[in-house]
């Protein structure tokens, strides 16, 4: 009888087969060996990654802020003099499923572009002064060929795990695997899916003096570290953008929620709740 595995593992290396339909054929099989994490993971690339759900580093795109000119439709590039403002606003998570990203890459343009949120657009257009923003409606431009690597990552993770499993002799005679399978697929070691981002051990313990807001990654990462949802880093992420965006005769209306946030958190932040403090008191 055909091997199970082995059919996943031809489809996942030639190409041929859609890779929804891959990543089906790898579910059932994730299922059948009672791999509960490998099986989540397949489950977010088939439906979409939920906003508490974290996202592998290679879906992490890093593209350009861009806009339509009203007058000719051409694309202008947005620049900031924050750089790390605009590396933050640059980057984006792509969370939908690889079946709607199939969808997109089929159109005809060779770029996707990603709208920002509606919190984002309000603090985009504090910061663009009230000229730009009455016309100006800015957007995260991709290449394809950006997307298409999540596609290549999808596969090849596929295909190692697939190579992992044939080394251990777990084959899946037809559309079973024997018990002595599952036991040896339970006591492998987890195939790295990846994340966002991988601080651990570089980061170490912090303090309010090893840290400072402008390391965008970092105080992402330490704040993730800390238990704070992907909202409520992005919220924080946007007022601090906010806040240095402020006039210096402006309203105080970012330093403000800043503070409160820090309020309302402080018992989570702990040691980092100082720096945003003296940040938002400047």
């Amino acid at each position: 009888m055909a091997s199970l595995v082995l059919e996943l593992q031809q489809e996942a290396a030639s190409g041929s087969t859609a890779l929804p339909d891959v990543l089906r054929k790898a579910r059932m099989v994730a299922t059948k060996l009672k791999l509960a994490e490998m099986n989540a993971w397949i489950e977010h690339e088939l439906h979409g990654y939920p906003p508490e759900a974290d996202v592998p580093e290679y879906r992490q795109l890093h593209g350009d802020v861009r806009a339509h000119n009203p007058y000719n439709g051409a694309l202008m590039p947005i620049r900031f003099t924050d750089p790390s403002l605009q590396d933050m606003l640059s980057s984006c998570t792509i969370r939908q499923s690889i079946g709607s990203l199939h969808e997109v890459t089929g159109s005809t343009s060779g770029f996707l572009q990603m709208p920002f949120s509606e919190q984002q657009m309000v603090s985009l257009r504090q910061m663009l002064g009230p000229d730009d923003s009455e016309w100006m409606i800015p957007f995260r431009k991709f290449d394809k060929s950006q997307v298409t690597a999540i596609f290549d990552a999808v596969r090849n993770r596929i295909l190692d795990w697939t190579l992992r499993l044939e080394a251990e002799g777990i084959m899946g005679e037809g559309m079973t695997f024997t018990p002595q399978e599952r036991d040896r697929a339970a006591s492998m070691t987890s195939i790295s899916i990846g994340s966002v981002e991988n601080f651990q051990g570089v980061i170490g313990t912090v303090s309010g003096s090893t840290l400072h807001v402008d390391n965008v990654a970092a105080v992402d990462a330490a704040l993730k570290t800390q238990g704070f949802t992907s909202e409520q880093r992005t919220e924080i992420q946007e007022l601090i953008a906010q806040h240095k965006a402020a006039r210096p005769d402006g309203n105080l209306s970012a330093a403000k929620r800043g503070i409160q946030w820090v309020v309302d958190h402080a018992e989570k932040l702990g040691v980092l709740a100082s720096m945003f403090r003296d940040f938002f008191g400047k």
